[in-house]
């Protein structure tokens, strides 16, 4: 694990993450999330959506994980949160972790979808040719190529979208509406995937014909140029999240005041125009093999896959436990719900007619006992499963890994601590070990839980934090973090708290697997970006800038003030 004595640096001011893996102040099953902001790839919506309820996510597959809270909420969401797919959720939901998703009691949502990564180096000397001395790629900050598109900035005010690169040159991008009425009143909904970054423009006024119009652009992600344009003065966006896919095609639930039927309807767009045009809800992208993620019927509820090209669609294939436990890995316009098939448990993982059975016994006495299913989040890049069961008031934690392994966990602090009452659900590692915080009378700190036959021991991760209110443990892409804030919903009484302890408001950012530790002086908002190799943050004045800084290295950007920022996936 990290040795605190390898610091590669510290700053003054942070503090607000919100992620698939982070925690709430209270054990729900509706978003899980707190006061918290997450990062998505549309207008600041998560990528995810889901059948009857949403969930949350942990995203490594989410695009980031951001928030404004000291408390910590299970999302994730990524969102630019990411695309991280994250938030606990009612009866079914879904992320895009990336981010993964959450389902159980509540239909509230706290999904995010990631689709983060970048891996960190150091890069050589370059030529003339851009390349290394050993003919790799450049990296730029966070690991990424110089000139790459990092994050989006958009002013709602003046509905302008400016690109910010991680050579910090920054690019406005079109976002007019041309032949638009003298009294419109603009709107816009955007995505990012892969090399494409997506914006509709559209007046929202209603009422009528004359103020149906929307123009859609694709842009490249890292030039800001053009990709493809299309006008429309028959159908616009009706408002909810796009999906743009890493080819360009995107897809979005539309309105037009010249339909009169009872349907609603989504439509997908690409460089020579209408591509698709069917009754439903558009809710993951399309994929490579054509095929897309929907929900159809009373109340947009019951999930299915349509193919954009042949027009076919295909319905879920085995019966959903109790109608509702599943989620969508909007990312991979995958559904992931757990059934019951020839009298055994699965965890079904169906895109379209491909369809993944992954046998759960360890959870069969439970559900085929007295207890039911609370809560279901996806975790890692989505295919770690976490699933709460409740009977009464005794709860547990069932994990399934991504290698099938499961773990059975009751939420039993060691001898001598106690729960805070802000971090309430475990946090998968990535190496499926589960993560938590402990407080004794003098502060508390985080523990971990490697294997089923293993008990609660110190993770060594962080400073012992003490004399707080609100307390939020996340992880995204290998990064943790914990947050303390002065205040939130678990206040204390506290004995002297020992010398190394941060007290009252701070930000902890640890990544072990390259010895990295960060130290904020308080809470403050704070996003960590695809990839988990550096974090944007925002200064303890009003009038302090966003920064970006990198966690492996010095470098810095500082954030142009235009808007509302969000990064963008390093597909």
């Amino acid at each position: 694990m990290l040795s605190l004595a390898a610091v590669v640096g510290c700053v003054e001011p942070g503090g607000e993450v919100s992620d698939s893996t982070s925690e709430t102040s209270a054990d729900t099953s509706s978003t899980g999330d707190t006061d918290t902001d997450t990062d998505t790839s549309s207008t600041g919506d998560p990528d995810t959506s889901s059948s009857t309820g949403d969930t949350e996510t942990d995203s490594s597959t989410d695009e980031s994980g951001d928030t404004d809270s000291g408390e910590s909420g299970e999302s994730g969401e990524s969102g630019e949160s990411g695309d991280t797919d994250s938030g606990e959720s009612g009866e079914s939901g879904d992320t895009d972790s990336g981010e993964s998703g959450e389902s159980g009691e509540s239909g509230e949502s706290g999904d995010t979808d990631s689709g983060e990564s970048g891996e960190s180096g150091e890069s050589g000397e370059s030529g003339e040719s851009g390349e290394t001395d050993t003919g790799e790629e450049p990296e730029g900050p966070c690991g990424w190529e110089p000139g790459r598109g990092i994050m989006t900035l958009l002013d709602e005010d003046t509905l302008t979208v400016s690109l910010l690169r991680n050579d910090a040159v920054t690019i406005e991008l079109d976002t007019s509406l041309p032949a638009a009425a003298d009294d419109a009143v603009l709107d816009l909904v955007m995505d990012t995937r892969g090399e494409s970054l997506f914006v509709a423009v559209y007046d929202d006024l209603g009422g009528g014909m004359e103020h149906t119009r929307a123009h859609y652009r694709v842009y490249d992600r890292d030039t800001g140029a053009v990709v493809w344009e299309f006008a429309d003065d028959v159908w616009e966006p009706e408002g909810r999240p796009p999906f743009v896919a890493s080819d360009g095609r995107v897809a979005f639930f539309g309105y037009s005041p010249a339909d009169e039927s009872d349907n609603g309807y989504s439509r997908v767009l690409g460089p020579d125009g209408l591509v698709d045009h069917f009754v439903g809800v558009a809710v993951g992208p399309v994929m490579p093999d054509d095929w897309m993620a929907i929900e159809v019927g009373e109340g947009w509820s019951y999930p299915r896959f349509r193919n954009v090209v042949t027009k076919q669609e295909a319905d879920i294939v085995h019966t959903i436990w109790a109608d509702d436990i599943g989620t969508w890995l909007r990312s991979e316009s995958l559904f992931i719900y757990l059934s019951s098939i020839n009298g055994e448990l699965h965890v079904v993982e169906q895109h379209a007619n491909d369809v993944t059975l992954r046998p759960w016994p360890e959870l069969e006495p439970y559900l085929f006992g007295d207890w039911t299913v609370s809560s279901l989040a996806l975790r890692g890049h989505g295919h770690d499963v976490l699933v709460r069961v409740s009977n009464n008031d005794q709860h547990r934690w069932l994990h399934l890994a991504e290698d099938d392994t499961s773990n059975d966990v009751l939420m039993i602090p060691p001898q001598g601590h106690s729960a805070t009452g802000c971090v309430t659900q475990p946090v998968v590692g990535t190496q499926g070990e589960l993560f938590t915080v402990w407080r004794d009378a003098a502060s508390a700190n985080i523990w971990e839980l490697v294997g089923p036959n293993d008990a609660w021991a110190p993770a060594e991760l962080s400073l012992p934090v003490s004399q707080f209110a609100g307390l939020y443990l996340g992880m995204h892409e290998g990064t943790y973090w914990l947050t303390a804030s002065e205040t939130g919903s678990c206040p204390g009484v506290w004995d002297p708290p020992p010398m190394e302890a941060l007290l009252g408001g701070s930000f902890q950012i640890m990544r072990p697997q390259d010895n990295a530790y960060v130290s904020l002086g308080y809470a403050a908002s704070l996003r960590i970006a695809p990839g988990g190799l550096c974090y944007a943050r925002l200064g303890p004045s009003p009038d302090d800038p966003w920064v970006v800084e990198d966690l492996l290295s010095p470098e810095t950007i500082e954030v142009p003030d235009l808007g509302t920022l969000s990064w963008i996936p390093n597909d």
